[in-house]
């Protein structure tokens, strides 16, 4: 029984580190300064509460939370991101994104939206940079039910606004 026990508990921490390790490693690769979105993810097969153990893994109401923050022409950026849930018993999902400027120090949110949703929010729009400056956004994600909720944030890579 006690090896069980041991067994049941290393795999609950591998499944669990696989998790934590996908939205580490999507996290780490943000300020690498290219103009390419940026994803976290749970793999499909940790969505469910183990039936053994009654552990439910992290991401259990989100199934994805993504950011985009590229330059197009005249130092126009384009700005998008989305939630999406499991569904299930996911009654509404909050989505918040801040622009973020660099101040050679640390970042400061130059101006932020809400989207709201019951399983689902996404948005998209376009700002006007200011050539030189460099930019990023932030993504906050909220998943809620009736008796809990679920939320993430990630960072999107920086990128040069420039006049291209």
């Amino acid at each position: 029984m006690l090896c069980r026990s041991r067994l049941l508990l290393m795999i609950v921490f591998v499944l669990l580190t696989e998790i934590t390790g996908t939205a580490g490693a999507a996290r780490a690769a943000n300020d690498t300064g290219k103009d390419e979105s940026v994803t976290i993810a749970a793999p499909s097969e940790y969505y469910e509460t183990s039936k053994e153990t009654g552990i439910t893994p992290k991401y259990s109401k989100i199934a994805t939370l993504s950011g985009s923050c590229s330059n197009h022409e005249g130092g126009i950026l384009s700005l998008s991101a989305s939630l999406y849930t499991q569904g299930g018993t996911t009654t509404s999902v909050r989505l918040v994104t801040a622009l973020q400027v660099s101040t050679g120090s640390g970042w400061s949110t130059v101006e932020s939206w809400v989207s709201t949703g019951s399983t689902q929010a996404t948005w998209i729009t376009s700002y006007p940079g200011k050539i030189g400056e460099i930019y990023r956004l932030r993504v906050y994600g909220v998943a809620y039910n009736d008796n809990d909720s679920e939320s993430d944030i990630l960072y999107t890579k920086s990128v040069l606004c420039k006049r291209t």
